[in-house]
């Protein structure tokens, strides 16, 4: 249907003839005569405001005085200049795609957003609108409350595609606005992840302004930072701040501010190294993008943890000047920090990055006798892809089984640790199914299950002995198979006819646990990681449970988690751990089980790198006791990252 791609142009001198070449075959066939009529007025309509050469005025005394501004907007219609991808994404409605059709709803929702009344539904009519306000002498005298200075990218657009000349307009506010942060260059800066803070967990973007003052690199001090965040409530509790986070209960934040003190706020506050890589953008798709900033800025549009994030907006401007790259659209949902950085870098549009150490990196340095530096293997645009898709074949007592999982993001301490923060150690929307050989005494109803499904996982290292100490924590929250050992299955006898609730001693039960100790790093060091090589731990656990399955339904457990973590070289790592919980139930006396019992486990696990997206992983898993049936569950997968 549409007639543009995403590479189409006006050449403002010309015809309509250009025009024509994008229109039906009807329109094609216009007399020359009103098509060159046309262009003219839509190239010198207004010449008494516009500084034109007399090419232009020229035209302008040839107008065909029958083609009025009402055909001007029909031809605009036909041509279906509307659907044009940049159009498009100023108006923040999803690209239009041909055989389907046209998007009819922007994602903005704020009515002064949008010039025409059905702006939020029809791009057409905003078009429409937007180039009759354009034409308007009255709309010009409105100043700063003109379109043209309400709107300056889709201004700018619309005259570099139509060759529009215009009324001038006195816009002081923009004006002010646009010359302080006017770029030479945009840089896309990326810190790295920070689990001890919700928002910025997942690692954070911001674009730095290098404005026409600071036209060297490493001159910060005229710089700003375009940065794009949650504005969240403090006063709610983490749990709640975090579900508003990810469910668009919060609006989104822009602001512009000065670089330096952000910069600090990372390297020195937040202990997180830096990454810069200024962008393959001319300086006039710097300045669009910034034009775009300005009407876009006070939106306020929901913020969504996963997908509506600081790395979205980023993609969505560069998306509005380079409308055949498709960033935003290379992510089928998920759109996370560290994943654009990489495909910035795969579309090449960055330069090569600068790297900043953090205040705790360089006392590290100076721990490891070595000067802090960038390696090839600690950038991001090194690192593997954050979505992993799992096919595992184990046992668990004497059962075999075939699991599927899949885990939206982020990482773990067996996944490859190149290009992401040393230890990091998180999971989030991680899903595991299992299917069961069929078990006669079992029945068939429990072949297929869940097995696992995580909301968070999360663990956070401070080792005391190196320049990043602290207090180290986790929390743990989602759903999990668990063995109840408030019975003692190995006392079962062989006549032993078990109720319905009793088929398996293994129920799915919901979890929420916290952490909190010490962790210690040893081992060599090597220059491309900020920490030692090795990693042991301690934690104090505290764990609630609840589901049916188990004995009054839920239990309680405090106990001890201790566990390391070694690292053979790059494509090598392996993990043990000891879990040492004392689970509470209730009053157990009408059930003949057992009220309180000491259930240790002790869980290992390897994993080898293949590829940069693609592993081996063993795992093994036994509870040290004898009231638990199915005490071994092992099982070898296949992880592929994508």
């Amino acid at each position: 249907m549409t007639m543009f791609n995403d590479k189409t142009k006006f050449d403002k001198k010309t015809t309509l003839s250009t025009i024509a070449k994008f229109t039906s075959r009807r329109l094609t066939k216009l007399r020359l005569k009103k098509l060159f009529a046309i262009s003219a007025i839509l190239m010198a309509s207004q010449p008494l405001y516009a500084q034109v050469g007399n090419t232009k005025l020229e035209q302008a005394e040839q107008i065909d005085q029958t083609i009025n501004q009402k055909e001007i907007l029909e031809l605009l219609v036909e041509s279906e200049l509307a659907y044009h991808p940049s159009w498009l994404r100023l108006l923040h409605y999803p690209d239009y795609e041909r055989g389907q059709e046209p998007a009819t709803v922007s994602r903005v929702k704020k009515s002064d957003f949008f010039v025409s009344a059905e702006g939020q539904h029809d791009p057409q009519a905003e078009l429409k609108e937007m180039v009759t306000s354009l034409l308007s002498k009255n709309d010009a005298l409105k100043g700063d409350d003109s379109v043209q200075c309400r709107f300056p990218a889709r201004t700018h657009w619309l005259r570099e595609q139509l060759g529009l000349v215009l009324p001038t307009v006195s816009c002081t506010h923009y004006d002010n606005w646009f010359k302080q942060y006017q770029p030479e260059q945009l840089s896309i800066m990326f810190a790295q992840e920070y689990p001890d803070s919700m928002t910025s967990a997942f690692a954070h973007t911001l674009l730095r302004i290098d404005t026409s003052k600071n036209p060297q690199a490493n001159n910060f001090k005229d710089a700003y930072a375009l940065n794009y965040t949650v504005d969240g409530n403090p006063n709610d509790s983490m749990p709640a701040y975090a579900l508003k986070s990810m469910t668009g209960k919060y609006a989104g934040l822009m602001t512009i501010e000065s670089y330096l003190p952000k910069l600090e706020d990372y390297l020195v506050k937040d202990n997180r190294d830096v990454w810069t890589y200024p962008l393959k953008l001319t300086k006039a798709e710097s300045a669009q993008i910034i034009r775009h900033v300005w009407e876009v800025k006070d939106v306020g549009l929901p913020y969504y943890f996963l997908t509506d994030n600081c790395a979205s907006e980023i993609l969505r401007f560069i998306d509005v000047v380079r409308p055949a790259e498709h960033l935003y659209d290379a992510f089928s949902k998920f759109v996370v920090p560290n994943e654009v950085i990489r495909l910035l870098d795969e579309k090449g549009l960055l330069e090569q990055g600068d790297f900043l150490p953090a205040v705790a990196s360089q006392k590290q340095a100076k721990l490891n006798g070595v000067i802090a530096q960038q390696d090839a293997q600690t950038s991001p645009t090194q690192g593997a892809k954050l979505q992993r898709a799992t096919i595992a074949l184990g046992q668990a007592g004497t059962q075999t089984y075939a699991q599927v999982g899949a885990r939206v993001s982020y990482h773990d301490l067996l996944d490859r640790e190149i290009g992401y923060r040393k230890n990091l150690d998180m999971d989030t929307l991680n899903l595991k199914i299992r299917a069961y050989d069929v078990d006669e005494k079992m029945g068939t109803a429990d072949k297929v299950q869940l097995q696992e499904l995580t909301i968070l996982r999360g663990r956070s290292y401070h080792p005391i002995n190196t320049a990043r100490d602290g207090g180290s924590w986790g929390v743990d929250f989602g759903l999990k198979q668990v063995n109840d050992a408030s019975e003692d299955f190995s006392k079962r006898g062989a006549n032993h006819n078990p109720q319905k609730n009793e088929l398996r001693q293994q129920h799915l039960v919901a979890n929420l646990g916290v952490e909190k100790g010490v962790s210690v790093a040893f081992g060599k060091v090597n220059s491309q990681y900020d920490l030692p090589q090795q990693l042991c731990y301690a934690f104090g656990a505290g764990n609630v449970q609840g589901g049916k399955g188990l004995t009054n339904g839920f239990r309680l457990g405090v106990g001890a988690n201790l566990g390391c973590v070694y690292r053979m070289n790059d494509k090598l790592r392996a993990t043990a751990e000891v879990n040492v919980p004392y689970w509470y139930h209730t009053d157990t006396s009408l059930t003949n089980h057992k009220q309180g019992y000491w259930q240790p486990t002790a869980s290992i696990g390897m994993q080898y790198d293949m590829a940069t997206n693609h592993s081996l992983r063993v795992t093994a898993d036994y509870e040290l006791s004898d009231r638990v049936e199915a005490d071994t569950d092992m099982n070898v997968s296949y992880n592929w990252y994508f």
